[in-house]
């Protein structure tokens, strides 16, 4: 099939400019207005490289016939070359990278950016005409350049055929006050192998402007971010063909594959687990593009019903097709799925000089880092991150609203939200020394014997205030965790925790903390009025332990969520990040689905979401009054490397261990698709961003990341995959007419960057 649309001169892919110092004949007296061309700004983080020496082949000879390196500036990721001998007008060049990042980059799975499609190696031809200079520059200060077909191009380079428009012909400009209007409105062909328009508008200021594209009659609206001198935006379309791959006729419904694990770097031999991977799901169809709106939701469609009572315009909680999820600003059904940690070195519980070297290395600036962190959350189709700071006035204190700003809005069509913890009563046990001159030591008390202090109720109420005063209004953000991993009982009974008899036994003499005291009168107060018995150990049976159990948990969540509500009714409550043996108690997961909007856990020690917790447990623990939400999961690669050392993956952390970064994204495609399948999962969040550094440890590889900020193309591919399908498989398990149709033959605005 062919298409009528705007192409032009430039074919390469990613777009191209000029600089004006000196002028260079070729054949036909052609002039080429400085020797250098300037390839177009270029976003995705870790492809093109400050510095990175290039070649220019001429494709009919293979003779070089210039060279090329990426300028250095500060932040700048801008290529240019230079020609050093005269090619005639309409001649090509090919501009190729070295050898060993050409190998990096050569899998690059279907879907990458644009610009991925001709390098490395199979560079596609730049065409130099005699005609660009009046193809590129609109009215002084506009540019609409690019045309590139999508996704990796294997193999010799497409044979592509140029048109020249002059500046009239290819677009009509008008920019009053506000508003920038750009209407494309001269068709020209395009062929089948030609799926991916890429154009750049690059006005003198974009700043906050509402801007318009009309394209074969299709309006596409957007609001302009402020640009340095010689920057430029580039949009991208993509026609359906070739944006979906479609199910198989026949043949199994699921392919699966294996991976071997083991449960940390210590243990002596592997174990094989089987994975269904995205491709492997063969009746479904799938995107090879991001199909999500704005906040990674499903595109144009709403819930059947709200549930959360928190105000309207904010993330909220409902149900569509039976099924739990989450609602965004915009009013589409959203499964959020995100990435902790996401937060500069230094911010890091675990940074250390070293992996503090390799930041400085990569981000001038914190500024430079967001703007890093929230085009690769978007790009790889996250939607929400945490920064996690164990204090919130770290987070006042680093991250500015300039700072927050890039990192919530790497592109105008992509807002992510954010959520955050606000340890309220495990920063209460921090402070607890510097408030009432005794520290509590847990090994001798539980730390829930803090909820009885006479400061305990002002303390968390103060704290509460702090902490949302900075998102309160904030429509992006999603909402709190209040705590995290908080032990309410442990493997044992002997370990201090939430039992009676232990309670009942606290030392309460002036060496101890205060709280020791009234937690003791609490507790034989509870037997006196329950049970109207002597509260002594002896007394004490399991009916009364548990129902101890349920009246300290009540209270923890009935007070901690009501100090957050007090100054912040707009935002959901998560729960508190269960883990360990909390998980296995009713009563925990009762009083938190009681209070809070959502029940969080984390999920260590299983290669895959188990049915006999999240299904057999879970839901009649909350009597399907809440949904779950995955908080921490993650694996390792056990053939990790830096510095040319092995990582040693030991310390803290529970994530397994296995083979390869492939291995990962298989981990990742396998636990989520799971989770997606459960009716009250309403999303997910891989722990972390980073890789974790520390001199008695070495690296371990919990991040998505190496220590030089550079992907591991293996499992954020996987990722990005799965991300863009995420409603994809949610149809699937959970539609009674089965997965949605193929989209329509309509242009598509997919991203700007």
């Amino acid at each position: 099939m062919h298409r009528l649309v705007l192409i032009t001169a430039a074919l390469f892919a990613l777009t191209i400019s000029c600089s004006s110092t000196k002028e260079k004949s070729g054949k036909d007296n052609v002039k080429y207005k400085n020797s250098y061309l300037v390839i177009g700004k270029i976003d995705e983080p870790g492809i093109w490289r400050a510095g990175e020496e290039l070649t220019v082949v001429d494709p009919e000879n293979g003779n070089t016939v210039g060279r090329a390196r990426i300028d250095e500036g500060e932040g700048t990721h801008n290529a240019s070359f230079k020609l050093e001998t005269d090619l005639e007008s309409g001649a090509s060049v090919i501009v190729k990278r070295k050898a060993s990042v050409a190998a990096k980059q050569k899998q690059k799975s279907a879907g990458a950016k644009a610009f991925d499609a001709y390098s490395p190696g199979v560079s596609g031809p730049i065409v130099l005409d005699p005609d660009w200079p009046a193809n590129f520059i609109l009215s002084q200060d506009y540019c609409i350049i690019g045309i590139t077909p999508q996704g990796p191009v294997q193999g010799p380079s497409p044979k592509i055929s140029s048109v020249c428009l002059s500046c009239e012909e290819a677009a009509n400009i008008s920019d009053e006050g506000k508003s920038v209007t750009v209407t494309l409105s001269t068709p020209m062909v395009l062929s089948d192998e030609l799926q991916t328009i890429w154009m750049t508008v690059r006005p003198v200021d974009l700043n906050e402007k509402s801007c318009s594209l009309k394209i074969l009659g299709e309006d596409y609206s957007f609001t302009g971010r402020s640009l340095q001198k010689g920057e430029s935006y580039n949009l991208r379309f993509v026609f359906p063909e070739g944006a979906m791959t479609h199910p198989a006729t026949s043949g199994a419904e699921f392919t699966t594959t294996t991976v071997q694990y083991k449960p940390s770097a210590e243990t002596a031999s592997y174990s094989t687990a089987t994975a269904l991977p995205l491709d492997g799901m063969n009746r479904m169809s799938r995107y090879n593009v991001d199909p999500t709106d704005r906040w990674g939701g499903y595109k144009d469609v709403k819930p059947d019903s709200y549930v959360s009572n928190n105000t309207a315009g904010f993330w909220r909680t409902g149900k569509y097709k039976g099924r739990w999820v989450m609602v965004n600003p915009d009013g589409n059904v959203t499964i959020i799925h995100g990435i902790n940690g996401v937060a500069p070195n230094y911010m890091k519980e675990a940074a250390s000089d070293r992996a503090q070297e390799e930041y400085e290395k990569r981000f001038p600036s914190i500024s430079k880092w967001a703007d890093w962190a929230g085009l690769f959350l978007a790009d790889y189709g996250f939607n929400f991150f945490s920064t996690g700071p164990k204090r919130i006035r770290l987070y006042r204190q680093n991250y500015s609203l300039d700072t927050q700003q890039r990192l919530r809005s790497p592109a105008p069509d992509k807002t992510m939200g954010q959520v955050e913890i606000l340890y309220l009563l495990r920063t209460f046990l921090w402070d607890y020394n510097s408030l009432t001159g005794k520290s509590l030591n847990t090994d001798k008390g539980s730390v829930f014997t803090l909820l009885f202090d006479p400061a305990y109720l002002d303390y968390i109420d103060a704290l509460a205030k702090d902490g949302t005063d900075l998102f309160k209004d904030d429509k992006a953000f999603i909402g709190y965790y209040i705590d995290n991993e908080l032990q309410f009982r442990y493997g044992d009974a002997n370990t201090p925790a939430i039992y009676l008899k232990q309670w009942l036994s606290l030392d309460t003499s002036s060496s101890s903390p205060r709280a020791f005291a009234y937690a003791k009168q609490y507790a034989e107060n509870f037997i006196r009025d329950k049970y109207g018995v002597e509260p002594v150990a002896a007394n004490v049976t399991t009916a009364m332990d548990n129902a101890f159990l349920s009246d300290i948990c009540e209270y923890y969540y009935r007070t901690t969520t009501e100090a957050i509500r007090k100054y912040d009714p707009n935002h959901l409550i998560l729960g508190s990040r269960l883990h360990g043996k909390p998980k296995s108690l009713s009563q925990v997961h009762a009083a938190c689905a009681k209070y809070c909007d959502v029940v969080s856990v984390n999920v260590y020690g299983v290669w895959e979401p188990n049915d006999s917790y999240f299904i057999s447990q879970f839901k009649p623990w909350v009597s399907n009054s809440k949904p779950c939400f995955v908080t921490e999961f993650y694996t390792r690669d056990a053939l990790a490397r830096f510095d040319g050392a092995a990582y040693g993956n030991t310390g803290e952390g529970g994530g397994w261990i296995v083979k390869g970064q492939e291995s990962r994204g298989l981990y990742y495609q396998n636990f989520v698709r799971k989770l997606i399948s459960y009716d009250h999962c309403i999303g997910w969040q891989w722990f972390q961003m980073t890789d974790d550094y520390s001199e008695t440890y070495g690296w371990n590889n919990k991040g998505v990341v190496d220590p030089t900020y550079e992907p591991y193309d293996e499992l954020t591919d996987r990722m990005r995959a799965l991300n863009w399908n995420i409603y994809q498989i949610m149809e699937y398990y959970h539609s009674t007419a089965g997965a949605p149709s193929v989209p329509s033959d309509d242009l598509q605005l997919v991203y700007w960057e």
